[in-house]
């Protein structure tokens, strides 16, 4: 179950990272919802201070897609914190340290599959190892 809230999150994590430095190379429909460079007014758009306060600060998530990305990854995130911490009872520290990096080796990865090749429209697999290696 950590693992998976681990994955989403990376998922999510590689959504807003995309949108937010290559926004241009991404997958993503070009709206005033999701383009950065188009959505960040959303959360101003009320006239009203109450609402204005609100969907600028705790309702944020709603406005535009980098915040509800965002909003999600840091509730999976705290999802699998809470969810280990049931368990830590059960592990050793080195166990624990051992886990970590685990969980932390597969939100790395995971992140940079979505952001590199699957959230860009022209990036492969192929493409993507030839450049790590600069292989021509």
């Amino acid at each position: 179950m950590i693992a998976l809230f681990i994955i989403l999150a990376a998922i999510a994590n590689a959504a807003m990272d995309k949108i937010n430095f290559h926004f241009k190379k991404s997958i993503f429909p070009d709206t005033n919802w999701v383009n950065p460079e188009k959505s960040w007014v959303n959360k101003y758009k009320y006239k009203h201070p109450v609402f204005r306060f609100l969907f600028s600060t705790v309702l944020v998530f709603t406005t535009d897609f980098w915040h509800m990305c965002k909003f999600i990854w840091l509730k999976l995130i705290l999802f699998a914190i809470l969810f280990a911490a049931v368990l830590v009872i059960h592990y050793s520290i080195i166990e624990l340290v051992i886990m970590f990096i685990l969980l932390w080796a597969l939100y790395s990865f995971i992140f940079e599959v979505f952001f590199a090749i699957i959230f860009d429209k022209k990036t492969t697999i192929v493409g993507y190892i030839k450049n790590i290696f600069n292989y021509k």
